[in-house]
């Protein structure tokens, strides 16, 4: 028996799931410092990109229910493209090869700002290219950099410990934007809202991608 239509999103974000605990577990082996904190700060990246992988999928489904078109069906093989692209990144990092799968990661993330042809408004899909992400494009471009500096082995103590604190950091605030009830990210409880910010803006935190989930316009930015 397959499951139900409704649960593919959080099957989709339970696909990660196996990779946060290979992550979780290299934080915690008596491996060097720096692999330690990447590890961590790619664990605490996977949690969000799990849970946006559940907001995407729920979103475009509810949107192709209300309204299948061929422009929703470019960006829904796109996010598909892009989520096999991360849960690749997160594997090849869980299984030790943290540099690969950052870069594979951040590859993805990058793809899909630049080829996703359109955002969400509640579950209204609605046309938008790539002159709307510029800014998190420059962002996932930074990432890359940080990725490359690791995998050349230069300055990796601090680009590990970076990426650790703006990930914590960042955890903190969404904590608190949750207990105040000024987060974006709630779940919505009709197809109305304008927007839950998507992936790209959240990596754009998380592995210095610098921008997701705070309350603005509804933009599909990983």
């Amino acid at each position: 028996m397959g499951s139900a239509p409704g649960s593919a999103p959080l099957w989709v974000a339970l696909c990660f799931w196996p990779a946060g605990l290979g992550l979780l577990s290299q934080g915690l082996q008596p491996v060097p410092l720096p692999q330690r904190l990447l590890a961590l700060a790619l664990g605490l990246m996977l949690m969000e990109q799990s849970h946006m992988a559940r907001v995407d999928v729920q979103q475009a489904l509810a949107a192709w229910k209300f309204a299948p078109t061929p422009q929703l069906t470019r960006f829904m093989t796109v996010l598909a493209v892009t989520i096999l692209g991360e849960l690749m990144g997160f594997y090849l990092a869980a299984g030790g090869w943290l540099g690969l799968g950052m870069i594979t990661i951040l590859l993805s993330l990058l793809g899909f700002n630049l080829f996703a042809n359109g955002r969400f408004e509640g579950y209204m899909f609605q046309p938008a290219g790539p002159r709307s992400r510029l800014g998190v494009i420059a962002i996932d471009l930074v990432a890359l950099g940080l990725a490359l500096l690791w995998v050349v082995g230069w300055g990796r103590l601090a680009v590990a410990g970076v990426l650790l604190t703006v990930s914590l950091a960042y955890g903190v605030a969404k904590a608190y934007a949750y207990a105040t009830g000024r987060s974006s990210l709630a779940q919505p409880t009709s197809p109305a809202p304008a927007a839950y910010a998507s992936r790209g803006e959240a990596l754009a935190i998380h592995i210095p991608n610098a921008a997701q989930q705070h309350p603005q316009p509804a933009q599909q930015n990983r």
